[in-house]
């Protein structure tokens, strides 16, 4: 018999500066993003907060694919993969 092994889907989400794609980033789950957790992602990608906007894609991956820690978690536990 094999062992069950529960994995969750985390939802991919892309980070714009007006026309261009910066980054993009796996999430713990698709809520909506907070404006902290939407300002850490420029600070971290370096770019201006004004003109970005943020983009969930349909593309996911199973959580065992990403990295053991995120990039950041927010304050309600959230937690972020950054990809470049």
């Amino acid at each position: 018999m094999f062992p069950y092994s529960h994995t969750r889907v985390n939802p991919k989400f892309q980070v714009w500066e007006e026309t261009e794609l910066r980054g993009s980033f796996y999430s713990s789950d698709d809520k909506e993003l907070l404006i902290s957790d939407k300002q850490r992602f420029c600070e971290l990608l370096k770019i201006p907060f004004d003109s970005t906007w943020f983009a969930l894609t349909r593309e996911t991956v199973d959580s065992s694919q990403l990295p053991g820690e995120p990039t950041f978690a927010s304050k309600d536990g959230r937690k972020f993969w950054l990809w470049f």
